[in-house]
């Protein structure tokens, strides 16, 4: 690292030159797509240890320098799983260490790696696609980057109030409050603003982490934390010490490269969740799952994905949304609108349809009867251009 530094200071090689000699090739899968899982727990002392909390999936596109990311509430529930056991995901990773280091007699750091690993392949049969690595990072690595980087520069979309924000003393609470508008927060602040969820959903939660994450990634490409060899050391020093990946040093800084490579506008983002939208307003993007009585699962609250009764999947309509967003994804970043003529169908079909592809993150502009009264006997998706034929066949499927 200090000769790198020497070499870069003296004009003797560039860090991309760096990245080149010490990069490894990212795994893809069959679209050429690099998925890898994100995880964010407490450290010791905090409560829920080993719960994670924070869970996003990210696709990363080197062709199109596109990204998707993909949030998740904790409460999700897994009631078919094939590698791990029933449960809620954020508990999954938690309930697999401990059984490996009592079944199995691993210690912490073997049984972590373990269970980094069963996650990654679980979620990865539940959502229908590869992810090829996963990194969990605690909360110190999350206040020490963003305190490093001077703090982050976020416009708060609405006033918190959180009256119950655990505080560091056991069973104790606080209040976090921030006001809407333009802030600039440092570590403590921002980790608090992604953590409270007492005064808005878990959903809202999501979307804060997509925010924040955003942020750091502007502001470490725009004070140059990715071009410059100390502060890449630094970065590296706080990443090492508090985080845990499947990933190897190669991999890492190949995929810091292609970070820097992506523009906010090539980011599609998402939540999961169970908004569903209201009458005559349109449905919530993600609003794919719903919640189920308390008594069926212990008087826990759990989040179950809404069900196709003529597929063998819980999470068929998920897997659908995974596969829209990732391989359809520069269509999608073009913000595709439809128009929904109803052709014949019984009244109300346009609008019911219009209803489901919101919650499919595809606006549609109008659903109306079809001009002049035609009438078809069939149903027929028409590309308005040639850039649109894609999209348009995968609706035909």
């Amino acid at each position: 690292a200090g000769t790198v530094k020497a070499l870069v200071s003296m004009k003797l090689i560039t860090l991309g030159g760096v990245f080149s000699v010490v990069g490894e090739s990212l795994p893809k899968d069959e679209n050429g797509f690099t998925n890898i899982l994100l995880l964010g727990r407490g450290d010791k002392g905090h409560d829920g240890v080993d719960l994670t909390d924070s869970m996003m999936i990210v696709s990363l596109d080197p062709k199109t320098r596109s990204a998707v990311m993909i949030s998740m509430p904790r409460d999700l529930y897994l009631l078919n799983p094939e590698i791990m056991s029933r449960g809620r995901i954020n508990s999954l990773y938690r309930d697999y260490k401990g059984y490996m280091q009592q079944e199995e007699g691993l210690t912490a750091d073997e049984a972590s790696k373990k269970a980094l690993a069963a996650l990654m392949e679980e979620l990865g049969i539940q959502f229908g696609l590869t992810i090829h690595h996963t990194m969990m990072v605690n909360f110190s690595a999350f206040t020490e980057l963003v305190d490093a980087m001077g703090g982050l520069d976020i416009v708060v979309p609405k006033d918190i109030v959180d009256t119950e924000y655990p505080n560091e003393n056991e069973n104790g609470y606080e209040t976090f409050s921030i006001a809407a508008g333009p802030q600039i927060i440092d570590g403590k602040t921002a980790l608090k603003y992604v953590r409270s969820r007492h005064s808005t959903s878990d959903f809202d939660r999501s979307a804060r982490q997509q925010l924040v994450l955003h942020a750091l990634k502007e502001k470490a490409r725009t004070a140059g934390w990715l071009t410059n060899p100390s502060k890449l050391l630094e970065l590296w020093r706080i990443i090492s010490s508090n985080t845990e990946t499947t990933m190897r040093f190669g991999e890492m800084a190949s995929l810091a490269e292609l970070g820097q490579r992506i523009e906010r506008e090539n980011i599609l983002t998402i939540q999961l969740s169970d908004r569903s939208g209201y009458s005559g307003l349109p449905s919530s993007p993600g609003g794919l799952l719903y919640t189920p009585p308390r008594d069926d699962f212990g008087g826990a609250s759990v989040l179950l994905p809404v069900s196709i009764p003529s597929s063998p999947s819980t999470y068929k309509q998920i897997q659908v949304l995974t596969h829209l967003l990732l391989t359809y994804r520069k269509e999608m970043l073009q913000r595709p609108s439809l128009v929904i003529w109803n052709a014949g169908a019984k009244p109300g079909t346009a609008g019911a349809l219009a209803w489901e592809l919101g919650r499919f993150n595809l606006p549609v502009d109008e659903a109306i009867n079809a001009p002049d009264g035609e009438d078809r006997e069939t149903s027929v998706i028409i590309a308005r251009s040639a850039g649109e034929e894609d999209m348009a066949n995968f609706f035909g499927e």
